[in-house]
């Protein structure tokens, strides 16, 4: 098989990685399923390997493809780095972006970012994730996610991380909550349930919980959730309470009522980054998404 053909099967590849349908891969290709099909026919001749799996109403990866995944994606960034050119026209950019950002930090970046990109470079989108439920780095490494924010710095080959700044931690409780008329003490912060934002992939949940597990702190969690506006709307409808970030607390205020209650022990500034693999440091369209993001998170930090 020579370099060009090899060149030609790669994208159907990255498409049916990212897809997980034939379908679905050859409208993102703007082809007929069947071509999509006879390169993936090529494909398997060529690795002796199945490569995808029908799973359901799609495809799954086997082992070997997963092991591929991350060369191909690679091959592809470098590709449109070379031929992008240097001085980037943002307004004709047309190009969908993946990003993972969670913890209530989603609803106070992207308000700001969306108002960039609609006067600037409307022919931008982004697909957000923000449940965490499958590998961070894995993701980074192979390109489905383009970018992230997470609390902890992540020191791992290939990946860039950027610190955005510092949160604080504040307590949540519903206004006329029966137990805080006169605020809240030690005692109450560890004898009431809780209700607790989770990401699954991380050995500690969030950064508050990192936290409360490094200073040894038993509370009683009653409840853990995947979203930051379940945490809001438990904490609104019962006597459940939630150490959240300030970051969180902001981005709820406007959709239930509740107050805020300092918490009864010090705890450590909570780490705000943004992660990146450094494949797409040369990548002029994203070079200019995130220095977008780097030069509104004063905004984002402090609304």
């Amino acid at each position: 098989m020579s370099d060009r053909e090899l060149l030609t099967l790669i994208p159907v590849f990255d498409a049916i990685m990212s897809e997980g349908n034939l379908s679905r891969a050859a409208e993102r290709l703007g082809v007929t399923q069947p071509a999509v099909s006879q390169a993936l026919a090529r494909l398997r001749k060529l690795t002796s390997d199945p490569l995808f799996e029908n799973h359901g109403r799609g495809v799954r990866p086997t082992p070997r493809a997963l092991e591929i995944a991350g060369h191909a994606r690679a091959v592809l960034t470098h590709a449109n780095a070379a031929f992008t050119p240097k001085t980037l026209d943002i307004g004709n950019l047309e190009r969908t972006f993946a990003f993972d950002i969670g913890g209530g930090f989603d609803a106070l970046l992207l308000p700001i970012l969306y108002k960039v990109l609609a006067q600037k470079a409307p022919g931008v989108s982004c697909v957000v994730r923000n449940t965490r439920s499958s590998d961070l780095l894995t993701e980074l490494r192979y390109g489905e996610t383009e970018l992230a924010v997470d609390f902890q710095p992540m020191e791992a080959e290939g990946v860039r991380c950027v610190r955005l700044g510092d949160d604080t931690a504040v307590v949540l409780a519903r206004s006329d909550h029966p137990a805080l008329p006169h605020g809240l003490t030690m005692r109450l912060y560890l004898e009431l349930p809780h209700a607790a934002l989770v990401w699954s992939r991380s050995l500690a949940s969030s950064g508050v919980a990192l936290e409360l597990e490094r200073l040894g702190m038993k509370v009683r969690h009653a409840i853990s959730v995947p979203t930051i506006t379940a945490v809001g709307a438990l904490v609104a409808q019962s006597d459940l309470i939630a150490t959240v970030s300030r970051f969180a607390a902001r981005a709820l205020y406007s959709l239930y009522r509740l107050e805020r209650h300092p918490l009864p022990f010090r705890m450590p500034p909570l780490g705000l980054y943004l992660l990146w693999h450094e494949r797409f440091d040369d990548d002029a369209g994203h070079r200019w998404l995130r220095d977008t993001i780097l030069g509104l998170r004063a905004e984002a930090l402090q609304k």
